[in-house]
């Protein structure tokens, strides 16, 4: 191996290194950062529209605070009809879900009479690994709202104004950053 060989080695030690040290810090602080990576996701996916609305003359400040309103609009839509459409088919669920159960016991009723001693031992595991299930699956569902809550809050509004309304300097900036060397070397592997 020459010294060349050696120290691109190294260098991708370091840099894999690196990697795995971003891939631990963002997940440790993935509760406070989730509702940021949102608000990027959403000043990301609305910029070609602001872009539309600058060609029809509305200014981006007016861009960014249409669709801030149009986000929220979508928002209280979903939850006026949508989650009552969900809460009746929850209700449905749970009052036929006896006789769901029953139809599908009866199916399963000869698999079970010839493996029964199969069936034993996952219905062991299956009830100490229930609970596990419905508490994790509850702390999920209650993650996702609790983050989705903290877009609500005038600090996520704030910061989706500003992306969208900045979002073309964001990205002169961010383009700055990076060498020309770098963008020419990218640029001709991946898209050359």
């Amino acid at each position: 191996m020459t010294s060349s060989q050696g120290y691109a080695s190294k260098q991708l030690y370091f840099l894999i290194g690196i990697g795995c040290c971003l891939v631990l810090f963002f997940y440790l602080m993935r509760g406070i950062l989730a509702p940021f990576i949102f608000v990027f996701l959403i000043a990301y996916a609305f910029n070609p529209a602001v872009k539309k609305l600058e060609t029809w003359h509305v200014l981006r400040t007016g861009g960014a605070f249409c669709m801030i309103l149009c986000v929220y609009f979508f928002i209280t839509l979903f939850f006026l009809t949508v989650v009552p459409l969900l809460r009746i088919q929850l209700t449905l669920l749970m009052a036929h879900f006896p006789e769901y159960s029953e139809r599908f016991l009866k199916i399963l009723q000869p698999l079970i009479e010839k493996n029964e001693e199969i069936c034993l031992h996952l219905r062991d595991a299956a009830t100490g690994s229930v609970q596990d299930i419905l508490n994790w699956g509850l702390q999920f569902v209650l993650t996702i709202f609790t983050s989705g809550l903290a877009l609500a809050n005038l600090l996520s509004i704030l910061v989706v104004f500003y992306l969208l309304k900045d979002w073309d300097a964001l990205l002169h900036h961010v383009d700055r950053l990076v060498p020309v060397c770098a963008q020419r070397v990218f640029f001709s592997r991946n898209f050359g």
